[in-house]
């Protein structure tokens, strides 16, 4: 429908399809920075935890922004998914750091 109609209805606001691809393409640039930078964190369980957290608000927090504009982001909204996916996805994501013993 979206590819027919480039304007949909959400929650009372009007969206053009250019807004919505740029929602994700700026929501995926963002996580791969935050990821990048927050990399070494991944190898304490409970650190991966949070650091997925943190980049899940990140990544939703962009993507509000990017489709309802500053002066209608709702950061709660973007908190609940994002620590809840994002600690989901950092628990997952939990690599154990090789030994010099293991390597060999």
């Amino acid at each position: 429908m979206v590819a027919f109609d480039p304007q949909v209805e959400v929650r009372g606001h009007s969206l053009q399809l250019w807004r919505i691809l740029g929602g994700y393409l700026l929501g995926g640039l963002l996580a791969g920075l935050s990821l990048g930078l927050l990399r070494s964190q991944f190898y304490h369980r409970g650190r991966a935890i949070l650091a997925g957290a943190f980049v899940g608000t990140v990544v939703y927090s962009s993507m509000d922004l990017a489709l309802f504009g500053p002066g209608n982001l709702d950061f709660i909204a973007a908190v609940i998914p994002g620590v809840f996916i994002g600690g989901i996805a950092g628990f997952a994501l939990a690599e154990k750091r090789p030994n010099d013993a293991e390597q060999i």
